[in-house]
């Protein structure tokens, strides 16, 4: 009976690792999708930026129309006010796209958390990719800012975006330490984006940055 009873108990912990293995897994997946999708965004984010840049270097908010009421002779404003539209659209997409990411993010590193030995309830061998798509992810979630706001300006971008002195941003729509290269990143996002709208966070820690006036 003790034997039995012994075979039952290691039977269904077993079911549990299984269980668990599925779940991560599944995360990861939804994981891997919703990156897919950010980058997807941003790429024709980008694109659409351009058509805008060449037409003018309007925003989303520059007026079509000259001091007359006439349409400006200088752009093309049918194809601007539909990459506008799309612009708006993406911008939506993108930013429930990192929400839901943050999100995904945070069950990794919890599962990681509470799973610091799981690998002594399986085959280390079976584990080991799975430990290692852990390490990954929850890396990801400490980002590295790439801007300090020092100073802010009345009518700036900065307080339009509702951000305070000592802010150190890590991500602003779809800038990052990963893409950004000067101010104008900061500005094009902006002007390509409703007021209100825009995704940035940020977090007071001590890491390398740029200042930003």
């Amino acid at each position: 009976m003790l034997k039995k009873n012994v075979g039952t108990i290691s039977l269904n912990r077993l079911r549990a690792v299984d269980t668990d293995s599925d779940n991560f897994h599944s995360i990861k997946s939804k994981y891997d999708g919703l990156v897919d999708e950010k980058n997807r965004i941003e790429k024709k984010l980008s694109e659409l930026s351009e058509i805008l840049r060449q037409n003018g270097n309007v925003g989303l908010d520059t007026p079509l129309v000259d001091d007359e009421g006439y349409p400006r002779p200088d752009i093309d404003v049918a194809l601007i006010r539909i990459t506008r539209n799309n612009i708006r659209c993406l911008n939506t997409d993108h930013k429930q796209i990192m929400l839901e990411l943050e999100s995904v993010l945070h069950k990794i590193h919890e599962y990681a958390r509470q799973n610091p030995s799981k690998n002594v309830l399986t085959d280390g061998n079976a584990c080991s990719s799975e430990n290692k798509l852990i390490e990954d992810q929850s890396a990801q979630i400490v980002k590295k800012a790439f801007l300090k706001i020092d100073q802010i300006s009345p009518n700036s971008i900065v307080e339009q975006a509702d951000l305070k002195v000592g802010d150190r941003i890590i991500q602003f729509g779809s800038v990052s330490a990963d893409n950004f290269t000067s101010l104008q990143d900061i500005s094009t996002v902006f002007r390509n984006t409703s007021p209100g709208s825009v995704y940035h966070s940020f977090y007071p820690e001590n890491v390398n940055y740029q200042a930003v006036h």
